[in-house]
C-alpha cells in the first residue's frame, strides 16, 4: 500500500541508494568525514539566504494578485513549505498554507499562478548559469538550445490564451484533473498579472539573489569534498545543466537522476565521479534536509505549524 501511494518517492530513494552503492559508500563516508569544516559552516547561512530572497520575490508576486499578505507571513509560508520538499509538486502545497487567500478573495489558481511565475523565473535563471562555459562544450549546445526553447514554450502557453485553453482542455481529458477546472482557468489571468515591468524586474532581482546563493552553496559543497581547484564558473555550469536535466526525470526534486547527471558533468570539469556524487549528496543534505529542519523550526516558532500542516495533508489527499 505504501509503495503504491508513494512510488515516486520510493523510486527516487532507490535511485539515490543505487548511485551511492555504485561509487562505494565507504569512499563517500570518508569524503564527508574529511570535508573542509569552514566550507560546511558557510553553507548553513547560504541555505537561509536562498529562501529568504526567494520568499521576498514571491511576496512581490502575491501582492500583485491582490493578496494583502505581510512579508513576514510570506516568508513563513516559504520556509514552512520546505518541510514538504520530497512531496511531488511540493511547491504547490504553499497554496494550502495560505489560509488568507479565502479572506481576500484570491483563489488557489491565482496563488498557483504566482508560484508558477516565480518558479519558471527561478529555474530559467539557474539554466543561465550554463551559458558562460557552454563554448567549451559545443556538443551540448543543441541540448541547451532545446531546453531554452522548451522553457520559452511554457511561457508561451501561459501567455497565449487560445493555446492555454487548448492545453487545459487536453489536461482535463484526464478525469482526476477536472475538479481543478476553476483553478486552472484562473491560473493564466494571475500569471498575466505578473508580467508588468515592475513585478518582472523585482521577481528577477530577488530570484537572481536566490540563485547566486544556491550556486554558492553548491560551490562550497564541491570544494568541501574535492578541494579548491574547481572554480565557481565550473560548478555553476555543472549544476545549472544538471538541475534542468534532472528535473526531466519527474522524480521528486530529481533525486537520484540529478546526482548522477551533475556528478558526470563535474567529471568534465576535473572532479572525480565519486567526489562529484559526494558533493551533490552534501548539497542535498543542506538544500533539502537542513532547509526542511529550518522550515520546521520556523513553523514551531510561528506557533501555527500544526494547523497549516493539516490543511496541506487535506489538500494533498483531495
Amino acid at each position: 500500500m505504501f509503495l503504491r501511494r508513494h512510488w515516486l518517492i520510493t523510486l527516487a530513494a532507490v535511485s539515490l541508494t543505487g548511485l551511492i552503492v555504485l561509487v562505494n559508500p565507504g569512499r563517500i563516508v570518508r569524503l564527508f568525514l574529511s570535508a573542509n569544516r569552514t566550507d560546511l559552516v558557510y553553507m548553513a547561512p547560504c541555505v537561509v539566504l536562498i529562501y529568504l530572497t526567494k520568499g521576498i520575490g514571491w511576496w512581490t508576486a502575491l501582492r500583485r494578485v491582490g493578496l494583502k499578505i505581510t512579508l513576514r507571513r510570506a516568508l513563513y509560508v516559504m520556509f514552512v513549505g520546505r518541510t514538504l520538499i520530497f512531496v511531488p509538486t511540493g511547491d504547490l502545497m504553499r497554496i494550502a498554507l495560505l489560509k488568507e487567500r479565502e479572506q481576500h478573495g484570491v483563489n488557489a489558481g491565482a496563488v498557483a499562478g504566482t508560484i508558477a511565475f516565480q518558479e519558471l523565473v527561478y529555474t530559467g535563471l539557474i539554466g543561465l548559469g550554463v551559458l558562460p562555459r557552454i563554448g567549451d562544450h559545443p556538443e551540448l549546445i543543441a541540448l541547451v538550445v532545446a531546453m531554452l526553447l522548451a522553457h520559452a514554450g511554457i511561457f508561451g502557453i501561459l501567455l497565449w490564451k487560445r493555446l492555454y485553453e487548448w492545453a487545459v482542455g487536453i489536461v482535463e481529458k484526464v478525469r482526476v484533473f477536472r475538479r481543478f477546472d476553476e483553478q486552472l482557468r484562473s491560473l493564466r489571468p494571475a500569471f498575466i498579472q505578473m508580467t508588468t515591468p515592475r513585478v518582472v524586474i523585482l521577481v528577477i532581482l530577488w530570484n537572481s539573489c536566490a540563485v547566486f546563493f544556491l550556486m554558492t552553496l553548491f560551490y562550497l559543497a564541491v570544494v568541501a569534498v574535492a578541494g579548491p581547484h574547481v572554480g565557481l564558473g565550473q560548478t555553476t555550469f555543472a549544476y545549472g545543466l544538471g538541475h534542468i536535466l534532472g528535473g526531466l526525470s519527474l522524480l521528486p526534486s530529481g533525486m537520484g537522476a540529478m546526482e548522477a547527471i551533475v556528478a558526470g558533468l563535474l567529471v568534465t570539469q576535473g572532479v572525480p565521479f565519486y567526489a562529484g556524487v559526494a558533493a551533490v549528496i552534501l548539497f542535498r543534505a543542506y538544500n533539502d534536509i537542513f532547509s526542511a529542519l529550518v522550515g520546521a523550526l520556523v513553523g514551531v516558532l510561528g506557533g501555527r505549524f500544526r494547523g497549516p500542516l493539516r490543511r496541506v495533508q487535506t489538500f494533498s489527499k483531495s
